[in-house]
């Protein structure tokens, strides 16, 4: 219905706003508020709107629409019309914004842990004030004693009419930007303000009796900075006073983040207002939970003025039209003093349960999020010996800069910047488990990777790259550890070393490995124009040599060989010793490069871009072979591999990367 409204109603769409759609929708629908919403008689196409505002519609286009339906609505009716008005208003708007509506459950269950954490009639008593409030769908089944509402839209004040009568004030109110300068010591006027005088008045009561008060919301979740893969931008939403005022504190990168902003606001009315007893009940993604440097300064500033005291992990799938791939946490927070960041944080894992008619959540099990910053971060370990080195930078058009292992990347400004003498170039972005385990977030090339983020692999370098890549690959996301940051792993732990080694096999042959060589005019890393050497080739030169050297048909791969000598890899493997699940992985391997190699022949003049007249081709080129030409060993391999990967995902767990 609401679709077909949209599509018929609007002579200039482009001018109305969704959140403004839909409250037209529903008050031609319900005509709950008729003295305020109705057609005009003299013009049937304006349509009148609080403020004695218009909208130009189509006016008879709607109403023959409307006289299709019935809309004798009994109370009841009116309410479950109400209750859905949230998730008619359009992605464009509110998900750009980062806004959600709260679904019934949920809003009951967050209702249970703020009376677990604070007491069971927290409602008869406390200021409580929802500064997000949207349609009310937080608050709309309870009496509170002293309850406001505020929210960004004018219109959503007009939807959720109807829902908590008893509200002292129920108002528009840009939390982040309205009355954000002002404090009550130099601006003792509530008239000065926007906020309506008996929140004015309520607040200056609280800060002298000590009363309780309570900021329970859904913030908005946007970020200015993008957060998904499809390239798109949020710039511009994160601006705001709060925003500004962040910046001056030093928190300038978490400022972007709308929910911090918001707990941001609420610490400055604490102080304005010199309240003493203070909760906070948020909606919130817990990313901030993991540290990083994003959240640290956030963290450091937040912390030391409110303590975390108990929250739940719900999948964000619970939320409408919410990708079900990340968390969203219900914490409580208390105004302390002497409040520290707390490096572990536990909480309740929980789900809905719709059975027999009834629905319930259920707690499934436990989850501690861990911070980890900057200085204890595995992406920083990893790196820390190409600090301490002096290393000259190839000349860029000298090297590929690539998107896969045999893909060049067509864009005007690639990042990834080359060392000479390195291995190759590993993409690592972020340090958490959700951006590691997709292949846009954690790859490896021979060359150069066109997408920055990233560093070189030098040999200074190698082993700890390894492990990066390894911890980073092999855990397996869940919906409620996606966020979870990596910390630098205890080298003084005994299984240490051989995850060391484990790792080398597990970051030659795991499928976001895309090391290659290439023999291209315009490449070298090489004293031979146009050889790029592959360093990750693990096979010595001699045992090629003695496979390639009685085949006419592999003359290429002979000539190529000729004069040159073991890569980085053979020479480390060479003097390693490896634990049974690797060396069964490298075993299998050879075995598969053998079978492979007679196919190669094949492919020479068909699939020049494979590059397989090189000595040195890597695992993904030798895949390629193997999709054409499948290999007897490969299942085989797989199943070493597959083994190795399990092992090493345990290890993360026991050299402390992440918190069991």
């Amino acid at each position: 219905m609401f679709d077909e409204f949209n599509h018929i109603a609007f002579r200039e769409p482009d001018k109305i706003q969704p959140v403004k759609a839909v409250n037209m929708f529903m008050q031609m629908l319900t005509g709950k508020n008729s003295n305020d919403y109705y057609f005009l008689p003299r013009n049937r196409n304006l349509y009148h709107l609080p403020g004695d505002e218009k909208a130009k519609v189509y006016g008879v286009r709607l109403e023959a629409y409307l006289n299709h339906y019935d809309r004798n609505f009994t109370p009841k009716e009116v309410d479950q019309l109400t209750a859905i008005a949230d998730r008619l208003i359009e992605a464009n708007e509110r998900r750009f914004k980062g806004d959600f509506w709260t679904p019934t459950i949920w809003a009951q269950r967050a209702d249970e842990l703020l009376k677990e954490v604070i007491a069971d009639d927290y409602k008869d008593d406390s200021l409580v004030w929802d500064c997000a409030a949207g349609v009310r769908n937080l608050t709309r089944e309870f009496n509170y004693d002293e309850l406001f509402i505020s929210t960004y839209h004018e219109d959503e004040v007009y939807l959720g009419e109807g829902y908590n009568p008893e509200a002292k004030a129920a108002f528009q109110y840009d939390f982040l930007n309205d009355d954000v300068l002002l404090n009550p010591k130099d601006k003792p006027d509530p008239h000065d303000w926007k906020m309506p005088e008996s929140l004015f008045n309520a607040l200056i009561d609280a800060g002298k009796t000590n009363k309780r008060v309570v900021f329970y919301t859904n913030p908005p979740y946007g970020t200015a900075t993008n957060v998904k893969a499809d390239g798109t931008s949020k710039k511009g939403i994160a601006k705001s006073k709060v925003n500004e005022l962040m910046v001056k504190q030093g928190i300038s990168k978490a400022s972007q983040q709308l929910y911090c902003q918001f707990f941001t606001r609420i610490v400055k009315l604490v102080d304005d207002f010199e309240l003493k007893n203070v909760y906070i009940g948020f909606f919130t993604k817990p990313r901030f939970f993991a540290g990083g440097d994003y959240f640290e300064k956030f963290n450091q500033f937040f912390f030391s003025r409110f303590k975390f005291v108990k929250g739940n992990l719900l999948n964000a799938g619970e939320f409408s039209d919410t990708a079900n791939t990340w968390p969203i946490t219900f914490a409580v927070y208390q105004l302390g003093t002497g409040c520290t960041d707390q490096p572990t944080n536990q909480f309740t894992i929980e789900q809905s349960d719709y059975s027999n008619g009834k629905a319930k959540v259920d707690v499934v099990g436990t989850h501690t999020m861990q911070k980890v910053y900057n200085n204890d971060a595995l992406s920083t370990w990893a790196r820390e010996p190409l600090k301490q080195g002096c290393f000259v930078k190839m000349v860029k058009g000298t090297y590929p800069q690539l998107s896969s292992a045999l893909n060049e990347s067509r864009g005007k400004k690639p990042r990834g910047r080359l060392h000479q003498g390195l291995l190759g170039y590993m993409v690592s972005n972020s340090n958490n488990i959700g951006e590691g385990t997709t292949n846009s977030g954690v790859w490896l090339v021979s060359g150069s990777a066109y997408k920055g983020n990233g560093f070189n692999v030098m040999p200074e370098n190698f082993d700890r790259a390894c492990v990066n890549f390894t911890a980073r690959r092999a855990i397996a996301p869940t919906w409620y550890n996606e966020q979870d940051n990596y910390h630098a792993p205890d080298t003084s732990n005994p299984k240490y070393q051989e995850f060391v080694n484990d790792a080398l096999v597990f970051t030659l042959f795991e499928n976001a490995s895309y090391q290659a060589a290439y023999r291209d005019e315009d490449w070298s890393n090489t004293n031979v124009p146009g050889k790029w050497a592959n360093q990750w080739f693990w096979l010595p030169i001699g045992l090629v040599k003695e496979h390639v050297e009685n085949d006419s048909n592999l003359n290429p791969i002979y000539d190529d060989l000729r004069g040159d000598q073991d890569r980085f890899i053979a020479k480390q493997i060479a003097h390693r010793s490896f634990s049974n699940e690797a060396q069964a992985v490298l075993d299998a391997a050879e075995k598969v490069w053998l079978e492979t190699l007679p196919n190669r022949a094949m492919l020479f003049d068909d699939y020049p871009k494979y590059y397989l007249e090189a000595w040195d081709a890597g695992w993904f080129q030798i895949k390629q072979i193997n999709h054409l030409y499948p290999a007897a060993s490969y299942d085989q391999f797989r199943e070493c591999f597959e083994k190795l990967k399990q092992k090493s995902g345990q290890l993360v767990y026991d050299l402390g990367m992440l918190n069991k």
